[in-house]
């Protein structure tokens, strides 16, 4: 159907929620949601994805943000420099790991999501088409 973009579904019957929507439900403005990679996290109610806001021009701006689907709560979950991209959440919901780029080049983050701490876990990783 025309006009219709990316929705999440969730419960029986549900008529699901529009990505694009995610920005004005959370802060009452609109604002596109250009949510890349999703994930979900142990509980079915939490959706990590990566987003770039139209009005930051850093080429790299893409962060971790984490939707929770039962209250409408949105909250950016990293503010790496080199950006973030593809998050991945373990199956207990305590790490997060996603890709970044540091000195023109990708690399494993891992983030503690109970203490807010993170570190890279593997740098570099092999060349990608950027790097050649």
């Amino acid at each position: 159907m025309r006009g219709r973009g990316r929705r999440i579904y969730f419960g029986q019957g549900c008529l699901g929620i529009e990505l694009k929507t995610l920005r004005q439900q959370s802060f009452g403005i609109i604002e596109k949601i250009f949510a890349l990679g999703p994930a979900f996290g142990p509980e079915v109610d939490q959706l990590y994805f990566v987003n770039r806001h139209p009005k930051n021009e850093d080429p790299f701006g893409h962060q971790v943000e984490k939707y929770n689907l039962k209250t409408g709560h949105l909250e950016v979950v990293t503010s790496q420099v080199g950006g973030a991209i593809r998050p991945v959440i373990s199956p207990d919901g305590k790490w997060m790991v996603y890709g970044s780029r540091h000195d023109g080049r990708t690399g494993y983050r891992l983030r503690d999501l109970i203490n807010n701490t993170e570190t890279w876990l593997t740098y570099p990783v092999q060349q990608d088409q950027q790097e050649n």
